[in-house]
């Protein structure tokens, strides 16, 4: 009988959940539609380009590969064999627009014409949703972005590192940002891949990654800490995640930054076992003098994951259906909000649904709103900002800073996150929100 009770009881609190999840997604839809109308976001200009390869699967993988690739293209001709190679097949291959797009490079002039057009939009493109790494620009983006009501997250854009040298260039391109924004009494907000702080990263040789990494990440975690800012590592490959978790837990355990409640992990739900993870990171936040961040994500790299396991013949880490990774993040979601004060949930997703569902189960828990922060992407999540505001959610921007070349590889992962199967950002079209 008492277990009757229990079970009824769960159904029932599903039911208001999702009923209260509805009524707020439609809420949020009809702020978010304000935000997109030409005269008031420029990003209803992206939304032209995204809609097309948003109907279009195939068109969609085939356009954001390419963006990642470009960067290594060097002279027209291979910019042209590579549009060629992307683009001459498909439902899409039958169109006007492409079939001139292709046909264009086999006349010399026109191939020249091309290549310098692709880079011309991609580069635009890029920059449209990250910042140069200029001081004037990077403030500039800080005032904007808090003028908004907003504040931010910086990730210096940069994948693993090829040297040393590199890796100290890295660590010095953050060091140079955490003055920068201490100068203009700006919050020090930090995101940071450790792959990039040290060139022969690898689980394989744990204890020279551990002690080499360790001494970087102490470089730029101190300022970070003293300047009462915020520094969230970002968990990359699955197979890197074991040996970052373990890095960053030995920060945390040193006297020196035991008390660092502004640190943050990234958790990816779209991995199978990410909630057996997410408990991990929960016992780790309970043995601890204080709190700390979990950025709940869908996850940015399901095309290298599944390609990587498949070449290895090894079962593959991701879930393969976007439903399942949408399920997957909410049950994540319920127990990082479950365990609120000892961690607090930032969400980052742009799924209306996803987001909806947060807002609803932090009601159901009698929380406070500012138990959970909801992050946009710059550039990418724009029209949410207002929105969530206005119904008094916390907001923070992730914004990717560097070069056009760097930009355009992040563009890419971004773009495939979002518009992937695994994790749909909202497009509206005649005064409807697609997911």
């Amino acid at each position: 009988m008492a277990m009757r009770l229990i079970t009824g009881g769960i159904y029932l609190a599903k039911l208001a959940i999702e009923q209260r999840r509805r009524e707020i997604e439609q809420e949020l839809r009809r702020l978010v539609s304000k935000e997109m109308r030409p005269a008031r976001s420029a990003y209803w200009w992206y939304q032209l380009f995204a809609r097309r390869i948003m109907r279009d699967g195939e068109l969609r993988a085939q356009a954001m590969r390419f963006v990642d690739v470009f960067p290594a293209l060097k002279n027209p001709e291979g910019i042209n064999r590579h549009i060629k190679e992307y683009f001459a097949a498909g439902p899409h291959s039958s169109s006007l627009l492409f079939r001139g797009i292709v046909g264009a490079g086999r006349f010399p002039v026109a191939k020249h014409a091309m290549a310098l057009m692709a880079g011309a939009a991609v580069g635009a493109m890029a920059g449209h949703f990250t910042i140069p790494a200029e001081p004037p620009k990077i403030i500039k983006s800080v005032k904007d972005i808090r003028r908004r009501g907003a504040e931010y997250s910086f990730d210096i854009l940069g994948e693993q590192v090829l040297s040393e040298e590199e890796a100290d260039i890295y660590k010095q391109k953050y060091l140079k940002s955490i003055g920068l924004l201490r100068g203009f009494n700006c919050p020090v907000n930090l995101s940071l891949k450790l792959s990039s702080l040290y060139s022969q990263f690898d689980p394989l040789a744990k204890e020279a990654t551990r002690r080499e990494v360790a001494k970087r990440l102490k470089e730029i975690a101190r300022p970070v800490k003293d300047s009462g800012g915020s520094l969230t590592i970002d968990m990359e490959q699955f197979y890197l995640r074991g040996l970052i978790w373990e890095i960053a837990k030995e920060l945390l355990s040193e006297e020196e930054f035991a008390g660092f409640a502004n640190f943050g992990i990234a958790h990816q739900a779209y991995l199978c076992d990410s909630e057996i993870f997410l408990e991990e990171i929960i016992q780790a936040a309970k043995e601890r003098r204080a709190s700390f961040w979990v950025r709940l994500v869908k996850g940015a790299y399901w095309d290298y994951e599944a390609i990587a396991a498949g070449q290895k013949n090894w079962p593959i880490p991701v879930y393969t259906a976007r439903e399942q990774t949408d399920a997957s993040f909410e049950r994540n979601a319920d127990i990082a909000l479950e365990n609120y004060p000892r961690v607090k949930t930032a969400i980052g997703s742009h799924n209306l649904s996803s987001v909806a569902y947060v807002m609803a189960k932090q009601e159901f828990l009698g929380l406070p709103k500012n138990a959970v922060e909801f992050q946009t992407l710059y550039g990418l999540g724009t029209p949410l900002i207002r929105p969530l505001k206005e119904m008094g959610y916390p907001v923070r921007v992730y914004v990717g800073t560097g070069n056009t070349l760097e930009g355009m590889s992040y563009l890419a992962r971004r773009l495939l996150e979002n518009t992937s199967q695994m994790s749909s950002a909202f497009f509206v079209e005649q005064g409807r929100i697609r997911r």
